[in-house]
């Protein structure tokens, strides 16, 4: 196995977690901005390195951190916001240990592009939780 093998968990984890928040965005809280961003980003990870070598060097069913995740309930979630705030965290994690591979393997270039990508995302996060905060302003004047 190799650090192909990270990048590529590293890239499944990024856009599951912004598929997520996409979802959420789009479905739960009608936030088309949001929601476009969040798919803009996701497309890019996706699209920004391609190795043969990550499919070679995946190991799905023999992860040993598949059992460790059955076993525990760390990643309960209870309510939409945890949900949220859980996949914006795995996207951005997963987006620093990219740049931080592709650094090791002197794909600089594309390193760089995955910390701007990170830096997006932390922005996008900024934005939807402000969003939400002036939301819930509005829907209690409105109350008053």
């Amino acid at each position: 196995m190799s650090i192909y093998r990270i990048i590529d968990a590293n890239i499944n984890r990024v856009s599951e977690g912004l598929r997520v928040i996409e979802d959420i965005e789009r479905f739960i809280f009608e936030n088309k901005e949001i929601s476009r961003e969040a798919r803009e980003i996701r497309h890019l990870v996706r699209k920004s390195f391609s190795n043969t070598q990550l499919f070679k060097d995946r190991g799905s069913l023999t992860d040993i951190g598949l059992d460790a995740s059955r076993e525990k309930d760390l990643d309960k979630k209870s309510n939409i916001e945890s949900l949220l705030i859980s996949n914006f965290k795995r996207a951005e994690e997963g987006l620093r240990s990219i740049e931080e591979c592709l650094k090791v393997i002197e794909y600089y270039e594309e390193s760089k592009l995955y910390e701007q990508l990170r830096f997006r995302v932390y922005e996008l996060e900024k934005k939807a939780f402000l969003y939400k905060s002036q939301e819930s302003i509005s829907s209690e004047e409105i109350k008053k």
